[in-house]
This record gives C-alpha cells, structure tokens and sequence, in this order.
C-alpha cells in the first residue's frame, strides 16, 4: 500500500465523563490515502474519539491534529476539510435528491457558480444521477445512504468519516456502497470508517484500528492482525484417493486425519511446509486442497472477548 503523510495525528489521548474514562491514552494516525477502519464493542469510545476529531466534544488531555488544525481551537478549518456520514440521516424526503443536495450546498456555503457542478458530480459518485429528480420518499433505504455519501461530498472533503455508513442495510445495497467507497480512495479521498461490521472492515480497510474500554488494543493491517492474534487458527485441509498413512511422516504440523482427509492447523508459513512436503511425498494420492485462514471476527473476539 502506498500512502501519503498523516492527516489525522493523536498521541496520549484521554477523555472523561464525570469520572468514567470514555478514551485512555490513545495514540494512532491516518495517513492520506487510506481507508481506517474504527473498530470495538459498544461503549468503546469510537463516537468519543468521531466527536473530538471534529471538534464537537473537548478532549481531558493530549494531542489531535486533522490536517494540521486542532478541532478543538479551530473547528471551522476542520470541518471545511472533513465530511461526515453519520449513522442517523438527516435528509428531508419531501423534496428531491438535486434539492436535497442543494440545500445541503448552501449550508456549507458552496459558491453560487460551483453549485451546479459540485451537485452532479456528487450525484456521480453516488450513482443517483437517475433518480436525482425524485422525491426521496421514493428512495430505497440503500439510496438513501447513498445521497447521504452525495451530501458529504458537496465541500470536497480531503477526509470522510463514516459512521456505521451500512447499518440496516441488505446485502446487495451494503456491497453497493462499498463499492462507492472503494472509488472514492480511487479519487484521493481518504476515509476513516466505523463499523461494527467486520467483513466490511476486512474488504474495504487498508488499516483498522480496535478499540476496547477506551484504548487502542490492536492496530495494522487486516492480514498483520490475523498473523498476531489468530496466527493458529489457519487451515489446511487435504484431500486424498484413499486413507493416507501419515504415521511417523516428518511433517511439521500434526494431521487430524478422517477417512481420506487430513486437516492441519497453524501459522501460514507452517501450513505452507507442511504442503510441500506432502507434495513430495504423497503427491500422487492428494486429490483436492482447501486452505482457510481466520477472519476479523476472529481477531475481534480473541480480543475483546465480545461478539
């Protein structure tokens, strides 16, 4: 992955609400370029940490910086550079999503000449071209969110935070939208997404970040934190013509075999030995291959211990 310089910046970050800690020495960055995955069971401090990024709630201590601005002293130059989709919609299904985007325009105060242009080509990104001349009351649930993403655009973000953008949504209109999601990267718009929805996170996220009683308990890479936390929980099953004899065989992993089939457990480099050999060895009696590794979810319930 390539990515740019931090845009998001917090180091030591703390949080109180009358005496309960909400956020507990948080440290992480989000670089230009990368969709962030915010991830934790609730209570967490994934809304917390939403809020003071953009300058709604003041920190108790520590350092934040989003494009260089503390949102604490200086929201507007935040705001102006940041769009948000948050959970609940506020969209006015009486008028049409060209009205709808609009009116969102003004608010944030889109030059009159550049109001057309940053209309349709939000209507664009979200795929709502077609429908942009009908009453969102009309829309479907999925294109609602989607006019919500429409909306959040209008300022031309540098960041997009999205908060549970796919909530409530079936199955086709959730790929839909991370689609969208995934085209946006393509046009150099940076997203932090939370979600509680961990395949959403494994698909889209370049990076994820969970959050658990407040700190930061995991960081990387879906593949880093698979390796780090469920590293043994990878599978290599194989399939042969007949019941092998794997008895005394030097193998570095042990064969749970049954029948005709013998399934290996462990890390991946071990896995991958483990294949090898068997291909030397019984290359002419294996008849099919299956390798499984763990998922996010996985990751997230060896940690926090919450589904």
């Amino acid at each position: 992955m390539s990515i740019g310089e931090a845009i998001v910046h917090i180091r030591g970050l703390f949080k109180n609400y009358d005496g309960v800690e909400a956020l507990r020495g948080v440290d992480l960055d989000v670089y230009r370029g990368e969709i962030f995955g915010l991830l934790g069971p609730n209570g967490a401090g994934k809304t917390t940490l939403v809020k003071i990024l953009l300058g709604l709630t003041k920190r108790s201590g520590g350092e934040v910086s989003v494009f260089g601005f503390d949102p604490e002293r200086d929201p507007l130059s935040v705001r102006a550079l940041v769009g948000v989709v948050l959970e609940e919609t506020a969209l006015d299904i009486f008028l049409t999503g060209r009205e709808n985007l609009r009116m969102q325009a003004s608010l944030y105060n889109v030059p009159p000449k550049d109001v057309e242009r940053r209309v349709e080509e939000a209507l664009s990104c979200s795929r709502l071209a077609d429908a942009a001349d009908r009453l969102l009351l009309h829309y479907s649930r999925g294109m609602r969110r989607r006019m919500d993403l429409a909306m959040s655009l209008l300022s031309n973000p540098g960041l997009l935070i999205l908060d549970e953008p796919t909530t409530g949504l079936d199955v086709s209109s959730r790929r839909e939208l991370w689609l969208l999601i995934s085209d946006l990267k393509k046009r150099g718009v940076s997203v932090m997404l939370a979600t509680h929805y961990l395949e959403e996170a494994n698909n889209l996220c370049d990076r994820v970040c969970i959050l658990d009683h407040g700190r930061v308990v995991a960081l990387g890479t879906p593949e880093e934190l698979k390796r780090e936390f469920v590293g043994d929980m990878y599978v290599l099953t194989v399939r042969f013509k007949q019941a092998p004899q794997l008895d005394g065989a030097p193998l570095p992993l042990k064969a749970e075999v049954s029948g005709w089939e013998a399934v290996f457990r462990g890390p991946p480099s071990k896995l991958l030995e483990t294949l090898a050999l068997l291909q030397q060895s019984y290359g002419g009696l294996i008849d099919e291959v299956v390798y499984s590794q763990p998922s996010l979810d996985d990751v997230f319930l060896r940690i926090t211990g919450k589904g």
